[in-house]
């Protein structure tokens, strides 16, 4: 719904709600959008939309995730004294 009322009004939904935190307003305005492409899809392809909200698939004892953490760093760099790199 706030997705909607963002484009009708042409605003982010973060704004809408007053989200003052620039990293915070990002995370959630990518909420709103994921889950209203989520919603519009289901309803293109005529399936019920609460199975857009259902719970991730468990797979292996773990949940399947859209989004994986970054890979770890493999190389150490020793950083000098002065602290220019």
């Amino acid at each position: 719904m706030l997705h909607l009322m963002g484009q009708k009004y042409g605003q982010r939904p973060s704004s809408i709600l007053g989200v003052d935190d620039e990293w915070a307003a990002y995370q959630f305005d990518r909420a709103c959008m994921t889950l209203a492409s989520k919603v519009s899809e289901a309803r293109r392809l005529k399936m019920p939309v609460s199975s857009v909200l259902a719970s991730p698939q468990k797979k292996g004892g773990l949940e399947q995730a859209e989004f994986r953490p970054p890979p770890m760093p493999t190389k150490r760099v020793k950083i000098p004294e002065t602290g220019v790199w």
